[in-house]
């Protein structure tokens, strides 16, 4: 992978095995094996950075993070969790590694990867800042919350210094070598019998931050895996897949739509059949819809797929705002956002800023708080804090003239055909602000098709102007 390929997969493979493989297991033992990972990273560090780097990225990233942690119930100190008089190690050393570099390393420039979606997402979280302060002032929005977003996009700037000492192609091995570690992650799972529950006591195998991409990445990036490693790869997915041991969720099958949309915009030569085939799924998305919902029965997939279902069949949006599903608490979002804002125009143009929440204006939000949803506070405060799409976040923190910016490059992405920028697209589009494992993940994704678009229009131009000389 980075120079010794075997060695590193290696060493990558024995971190996978022992997160897996110590989870819900000895404290004591968790934080040794934690403290010796990070000490790890440190020497290599010491003696190449953009090796060092490059684990410390791995590591954060195949860590079992936040989606495997839910259960109060479960104590871990794993390399994510591990914290230190209550703040997260992981950030800790991330801000070390930053001002070690920033002291050493006199000829990086710390905004060099500037291309649109960086100053965007640069000039929101400032932004969003400094008009949270103002409602913070105000006594509109609370303290607990403004810090709560701070923490949660702070980080984007140091994973932005950091991945300028990491060169495209380390991230591209770190990308694919991660893939095939998520499988892994899977299987050892699977073999240890170590799951997560959901709450309709269904188990699932415990998830990484690549979980979320790892069905998508395997369709659009064949090319990147070796043949073999690839049907493999595909073989397991497709096992945990089919036995509903993979959890999916609804935000991953709407995506599998999305995929299949933006794919017959983006290959001409076949628009018109691709176009078709999306009218054919269209009209028997009953019958697909029911099939599915049939063969998971019994499992928290099943109810996922009737939750779409039900959102493309039903003639009145409004119902399914009071359903207890995931896709009726977005909806319940989009109608109480919208009409808060517009009671609101200040807040309508130009947002609320870090600590942003809406009041329950028809009753949808507060049946969610204290579970998945919401903080019981909110429900209290009737101020119900981080909505769960980033475009009502974006909306709600930096009002409409964010979400227009937002949204053009959301469209301009869509006609990017590249596959490292459909999947930086759909990171953007769903759950880059989620953690900052999340934000780290699109900001890999973000370099890699910035550079990999750069010397795609060099070649181009290049072509171009021999063929006219």
């Amino acid at each position: 992978m980075f120079k010794k390929n075997k060695l590193s997969f290696l060493v990558l493979l024995l971190f996978v095995f022992l997160e897996v493989y110590f989870y819900e297991g000895n404290l004591v033992l968790q934080i040794s094996i934690t403290i010796l990972e990070y000490l790890f990273i440190l020497f290599y560090f010491i003696f190449n950075k953009e090796l060092g780097i490059a684990y410390f990225l791995s590591f954060s990233l195949l860590a079992l993070g936040q989606e495997s942690q839910f259960d109060p119930d479960v104590v871990s100190y794993n390399f994510y969790s591990l914290r230190v008089f209550g703040f997260s190690f992981n950030i800790l050393f991330s801000v070390f590694l930053m001002s070690y570099l920033m002291v050493t390393s006199k000829r990086i420039k710390f905004f060099k990867m500037m291309d649109k979606n960086v100053k965007f997402i640069s000039y929101f979280i400032i932004y969003s800042f400094g008009v949270g302060i103002f409602y913070v002032g105000l006594s509109l929005n609370f303290l607990d919350n403004f810090t709560k977003d701070l923490l949660t996009y702070s980080p984007f700037f140091i994973y932005l210094y950091l991945l300028q000492f990491v060169g495209v192609n380390m991230l591209k091995k770190i990308v694919i070598y991660s893939f095939t570690l998520t499988c892994f992650n899977m299987l050892f799972s699977f073999i240890f019998n170590k799951t997560i529950g959901s709450e309709d006591y269904n188990t699932y195998l415990l998830i990484n931050s690549f979980t979320y991409i790892l069905p998508i990445a395997l369709i659009v990036m064949k090319k990147e895996f070796g043949k073999y490693q690839y049907y493999l790869l595909c073989l397991i997915t497709l096992f945990f897949l089919i036995n509903g041991n993979f959890f999916l969720s609804a935000k991953q099958i709407i995506i599998f739509v999305f995929l299949c949309v933006w794919y017959s915009f983006n290959n001409r030569r076949f628009r018109i059949l691709n176009f078709s085939l999306l009218a054919g799924l269209y009209f028997s998305s009953e019958l697909i819809f029911t099939f599915f919902i049939n063969y998971f029965e019994g499992n928290f997939i099943a109810f996922k797929f009737s939750q779409i279902f039900d959102l493309f069949s039903s003639s009145e949006v409004r119902s399914l705002a009071y359903s207890r599903t995931s896709m009726g608490n977005l909806i319940a979002e989009a109608i109480t956002l919208f009409n808060y804002s517009l009671n609101e125009p200040f807040i309508f143009l130009f947002g609320k800023g870090f600590g942003a929440g809406i009041p329950d204006l028809y009753g949808y939000l507060g049946p969610w708080a204290g579970e998945s949803g919401y903080a019981m506070q909110d429900l209290s405060r009737n101020d119900f804090h981080k909505l769960h799409l980033p475009i009502y976040e974006i909306f709600l923190k930096s009002g409409l003239l964010g979400l227009f910016a937002y949204t053009y490059l959301l469209v301009k992405l869509f006609f990017v055909n590249e596959k490292y920028s459909l999947i930086y697209l759909i990171l953007f589009l769903t759950v880059f602000y989620v953690n900052k494992e999340y934000l780290m993940l699109t900001l890999i994704f973000l370099k890699i098709a910035i550079e990999t678009n750069t010397k795609k229009n060099i070649s181009e131009f290049n072509l171009s102007t021999n063929q006219h000389l």
